[in-house]
């Protein structure tokens, strides 16, 4: 994108001038990878300047160790074409890589095999005197290091596609 955008102490500046910034959701992988442009040319025609999209693990990661980002298994995974159409319609993004999303997601987006992989990773509290499950969904430590640690690799397997646009 040929714009340049700086952020001031209360406002975003585009080429010099200050500019309200306004932005149209956008789950790229909740949409066949065909309606895409359709998609933003409506946001873009509503007045906006860009796409709030949130990037979720759980649509990434359906199986330990294997992050998809392309379009192989599912054309509407590719993160890297939906960031160039992006570019390509001049629209900003404002990328939410996770890793927890909440977006109407199971698990606010983190994949479920992580908690039955790994369930020391579940929140719990002390109650009759013992440790039981926080409630009756999944709720994740976020500090515990065995979490951290596949967070750390989402991130290195997301970021990198994220830097490119």
């Amino acid at each position: 994108m040929s714009k340049k955008l700086e952020m001031q102490s209360q406002y975003f500046v585009i080429n010099g001038k200050p500019k309200q910034l306004w932005f149209g959701e956008m789950d790229y992988f909740r949409i066949p990878r065909k309606n895409w442009s359709s998609c933003i040319d409506h946001l873009k025609t509503m007045g906006m300047d860009g796409v709030s999209v949130y990037v979720a693990w759980i649509a990434h990661e359906r199986e330990p160790g294997n992050i998809d980002f392309t379009d192989k298994v599912d054309p509407s995974l590719d993160l890297d074409a939906f960031l160039s159409l992006l570019e390509q319609k001049e629209m900003l993004a404002w990328l939410r890589p996770g890793p927890y999303v909440y977006a109407e997601l199971r698990f606010a987006g983190i994949p479920p095999w992580l908690a039955a992989k790994h369930p020391e990773i579940l929140a719990c509290r002390w109650k009759d005197n013992r440790f039981q499950p926080l409630d009756k969904g999944m709720s994740i430590s976020y500090l515990h290091s065995t979490f951290l640690q596949y967070v750390d690799r989402w991130y290195s397997s997301v970021m990198p596609i994220i830097a490119r646009h």
